[in-house]
């Protein structure tokens, strides 16, 4: 059974959870909401007990469980934050030392500089633009 719940209170939303949750709590489910800590509150407020065997997680949480599998299998890791920063900074050092950075080498080594190429690269992937179009229009970023 599907049921969607449209609201702009976030307490409609809410209460609206608990009572799902409260029909469908059992050992190996997995509550997902923006914030793990969330899910948790949510969980507290339905059982009256502690509940055993149900884990709470955010939907970036469940996307990396869910991808952890097929990156192992691939003998890939998953990458976020502070390390995407580091191999970022690495690259643009590497293309920087190699003179390929073109207009972009005056700000190579500025701090701000592997964080905005990440940005650039996170909104390109969203809006599927490849890499080759991107070395049309860049070809210096699209060394890094």
């Amino acid at each position: 059974m599907v049921k969607l719940l449209v609201s702009a209170r976030s307490g409609d939303r809410r209460q609206a959870a608990a009572a799902w949750l409260a029909d469908h709590l059992v050992p190996g489910c997995i509550v997902v909401a923006p914030r793990s800590s969330t899910a948790r509150e949510l969980l507290r407020d339905v059982a009256n007990a502690p509940v055993v065997g149900v884990s709470c997680t955010s939907l970036g949480g469940l996307a990396m469980r869910l991808a952890l599998a097929p990156l192992a299998r691939a003998e890939r890791s998953p990458a976020a934050g502070l390390s995407l920063q580091a191999a970022a900074a690495e690259a643009l050092a590497r293309a920087h030392t190699a003179g390929t950075l073109g207009r972009y080498a005056v700000v190579a080594r500025r701090p701000g500089m592997p964080r905005a190429v990440l940005q650039s690269l996170a909104e390109l992937r969203l809006e599927d633009v490849s890499l080759a179009a991107v070395a049309e229009i860049a070809p210096e970023l699209a060394a890094v």
